[in-house]
């Protein structure tokens, strides 16, 4: 596993403990207001229809009743359901997009980048003769480190790195050049 899929990995899981501790907080904290207010309804509403003031059938009432209860315990309760419904939410536009375009997992897409980068970047450290400038005007802690060293590897634009690329092309192993291939690229020019 990359290092970004341990990092994902790993903060799936405390984003999974925090929304499903703080969720459960949460319910527990609001249930006493709800059923106290889901208790004043069906007071006032027994009142009203017990006064005659609501005109509806018993049973259409009781199955007023029977809704409020079954919605108001469903709600209730929804947290202990979080996992199922986060990851609905949260893990199934990549599943859906993976199983519809054929892409791998975002994540794993971001490690095989970093993983082929790294190849691409020891290939080019490995070349590095190519870098290397003698060290001009050391002194003498200078020379002792740069005796060390015995070079001074120098910095270069993108457009000398491309020219050292294509330039030492052939020196790179086959399996570090099929990560950045160079392939012609061929333009239609007007003749004058």
């Amino acid at each position: 596993m990359g290092f970004f899929a341990t990092f994902w990995t790993w903060l799936n899981g405390q984003l999974a403990n925090y929304i499903g501790t703080n969720t459960a907080r949460v319910a527990e904290a609001l249930e006493p207001a709800i059923v106290t207010l889901a208790t004043l309804y069906v007071m006032v509403w027994g009142y009203l229809h017990l006064t005659g003031r609501i005109d509806e059938p018993f049973i259409a009432g009781l199955k007023r009743l029977v809704t409020l209860a079954v919605v108001l315990g469903g709600a209730l309760h929804l947290w202990l359901y979080n996992s199922l419904i986060v990851d609905t939410f949260y893990q199934a536009p990549a599943q859906l997009a993976a199983a519809v375009v054929g892409a791998p997992d975002p994540v794993a897409a971001v490690d095989a980048i970093w993983n082929r980068g790294g190849a691409v970047a020891g290939s080019l450290w490995n070349i590095g003769a190519v870098f290397s400038l003698p060290v001009p005007n050391r002194t003498a802690v200078g020379n002792l480190e740069a005796s060390k060293l015995e070079t001074l590897r120098a910095l270069v634009d993108l457009k000398r790195l491309f020219d050292l690329w294509v330039e030492h092309y052939d020196k790179i192993p086959e399996v570090q050049r099929r990560l950045l291939p160079i392939r012609p690229v061929y333009f239609l020019i007007p003749s004058e």
